[in-house]
């Protein structure tokens, strides 16, 4: 259950799209139960994972900074962290969470992450 202190009658649309967003539901309800690590700590940018069923992996860029920056991150790069070990692949399907679009065949993620913004994508 997901509790808000907050008056739900009055919520914002985008909030509320936030809240509903069933890519990402379907990530915090994953049959697997793991939760997420964080692979990279940086002064800027925080990078975790999560392995999730079906030898899927969700990964996760958090901006603390505030201003907008650039990510840059290999995906073969995941093959040498255990906690994903046995995600791992040599390409991907990479699913943005938040608009729900895909690329196939994905090696690296090159994105701006907007202050205080985060960035999930589903890798399969």
């Amino acid at each position: 259950p997901l509790l808000l202190g907050n008056d739900v009658v009055n919520m914002k649309k985008e909030h509320l799209d936030i809240l509903e967003n069933k890519r990402l539901i379907a990530i915090d309800q994953d049959p697997l139960g793991k939760q997420a690590k964080r692979i990279q700590k940086g002064r800027k940018l925080d990078i975790l994972v999560r392995p999730l069923a079906g030898d899927t992996i969700a990964l996760c860029v958090l901006n603390k900074s505030r201003r907008p920056q650039e990510f840059k991150f290999d995906l073969s790069t995941l093959q040498n962290e255990e906690y994903v070990k046995g995600c791992t692949k040599t390409s991907y399907i990479v699913e943005n969470l938040w608009d729900g679009q895909k690329v196939t065949d994905a090696n690296s993620i090159s994105v701006t992450v907007a202050p205080h913004d985060a960035i999930v994508w589903k890798l399969k």
